[in-house]
């Protein structure tokens, strides 16, 4: 809807444009004063050039995408690096939910739908998204992990894997 490339322009950050397949979105982004563009991810970034960001922010798209190593790709040409934010599916509350109840979990925010209604495609991990860069020859340049439920930030050394539902990485290709 816009609302983090209003904020990114505030603080004056150079060239914003949003990317989404959503009218209402792209609608919104732009009556915020930014630039956003119908593009279907699924397709890759072929718009833009080699290098024409300093970042591109995949945010709480990673699960949704049938290719995610085209996007990342993709993603790493258009910009010199990527900002990554997902939700990680390895979560000790989702495990839990799972074997306690045996049934798909469900929480707030990605997590808040049935398994038949979900526009999740894919459940990763933050180690199967530390195992995809490695395999693709991605560094992960810095990398910052969340319980948003609990509204902490949760340090590399906590097994973040377990303790984390979001992360956020920054990428570049070696």
């Amino acid at each position: 809807d816009g609302d983090l490339l209003a904020r990114l322009r505030e603080r004056g950050r150079g060239r914003l444009v949003g990317v989404d397949v959503s009218t209402a979105f792209i609608a919104a982004t732009m009556q915020q004063g930014v630039d956003a563009i119908d593009c279907d991810l699924n397709l890759g970034l072929p718009e833009f050039h080699d290098g024409s960001f300093d970042y591109v922010v995949i945010s709480e798209t990673l699960q949704v995408v049938p290719n995610v190593e085209r996007l990342l790709e993709d993603s790493l040409r258009v910009g010199k690096r990527a900002i990554v934010s997902f939700a990680n599916f390895g979560y000790e509350a989702l495990r839990n939910m799972f074997a306690d109840a045996g049934r798909v979990p469900k929480a707030p925010g990605p997590y808040g739908f049935d398994w038949y209604d979900t526009p999740n495609r894919r459940f990763p991990s933050i180690q199967d998204m530390l195992d995809l860069c490695e395999k693709m020859n991605v560094t992960v340049e810095d990398a910052r992990y969340y319980d948003d439920g609990k509204g902490i930030r949760v340090e590399p050394t906590e097994d973040p894997n377990l303790k984390a539902d979001t992360a956020v990485l920054v990428l570049r290709k070696h």
